[in-house]
């Protein structure tokens, strides 16, 4: 331990210690000079080691206690409850949730059901991405098996999407071809395309050469712009319909997958979603300042007061 840290500790420990208040020395300058002066005393990381209050591993009182909280939440009858402490978990990144959001997949309560599908989806752990992931395509199966709400549908394959996990590529693509509802293709297709994995592109490719073969031009529409979103890339740029076949796609691929990098290619879509939600925020701001000023009641203008004529010099009818 440095010779500032001891010091440092010296001062926590004399602030406990009554008497050491009332000694001359503990107040002269000089004797915390040396500690107070040194650069390393007001660093955020020296303090951390010496002011921890527990030990690694070991959750807060108050996080736990809130964790504590939400499983109860999760359990509740009330459904208000459910929705309540499932809108919690979103925020909460804990192993522990992990099995009881998945059990409220299947809750009899849609706003329950759309409540944890959104905390599923906003797992950071990878195991716990993994299992929400799995969790998440069994009920995808389940939805498209049965006459579901659309709108949960879409809320699943939008979960799986940002997820990203490979093993769910096939629950987005399978019965794809029965869909007949233009917005539920799109999703799919793009939730496949956020995953970073070289059957992504594989799996689009071959959707698309089978819309090429059932002769639907919009799914394949779909799926080149899928394919565009996944690979950043946009092969035969000068003749648009040629990007939509996948024997071009295929030989693009595979000219590039040896030397493609899928996370050079995430980093540039995140850049770009940034830059556009940061246009849209100001383009929103613009919006608010010129409703405020059409909004703003106007008031009456003071007159300007009037600039007086010069008066003109009399004409004596003199020459020069």
């Amino acid at each position: 331990m440095s010779v500032t840290r001891l010091a440092a500790l010296s001062l926590l420990l004399a602030l406990l210690a009554a008497p050491a208040l009332s000694a001359p020395a503990f107040w002269a300058p000089t004797f915390w000079a040396p500690t107070l002066w040194a650069p390393t005393f007001w660093a955020p990381t020296f303090w951390a080691p010496t002011l921890a209050w527990a030990e690694e591993g070991e959750r807060p009182v108050d996080a736990a206690a809130q964790l504590e909280a939400v499983l109860q939440g999760l359990k509740a009858k009330d459904a208000e409850t459910r929705v309540k402490a499932a809108t919690e978990a979103r925020n909460l990144q804990d192993a522990a949730l992990t099995s009881p959001l998945t059990r409220l997949l299947s809750d009899k309560e849609l706003g329950v059901r759309s409540a944890v599908i959104d905390a599923l989806g906003a797992r950071a752990d990878k195991s716990a991405r993994k299992k929400a992931a799995s969790a998440l395509a069994a009920r995808l199966r389940r939805l498209t098996k049965h006459v579901a709400d659309q709108p949960e549908l879409i809320q699943v394959i939008e979960a799986l999407g940002v997820l990203q996990q490979s093993h769910t590529i096939k629950a987005l693509m399978d019965d794809i071809d029965l869909e007949v509802d233009t917005e539920v293709v799109r999703a799919r297709l793009f939730a496949v395309a956020a995953v970073p994995h070289k059957l992504a592109i594989e799996a689009l490719i071959t959707f698309m050469a089978k819309g090429r073969r059932g002769g639907r031009a919009k799914h394949r529409d779909l799926a080149d712009k899928a394919l565009r979103y996944a690979t950043g890339a946009q092969p035969h740029k000068e003749n648009r319909s040629a990007g939509r076949d996948a024997d071009r796609w295929r030989a693009w691929w595979r000219e590039n997958e040896k030397t493609f990098r899928f996370d050079a290619v995430v980093a540039a879509r995140a850049e770009a979603e940034q830059a556009a939600q940061a246009k849209a925020e100001r383009q929103k701001e613009k919006r608010a300042k010129r409703e405020a000023r059409k909004n703003k009641p106007e008031g009456k203008q003071p007159n300007k007061p009037r600039k007086q004529k010069k008066p003109k010099k009399p004409n004596d009818g003199g020459g020069a």
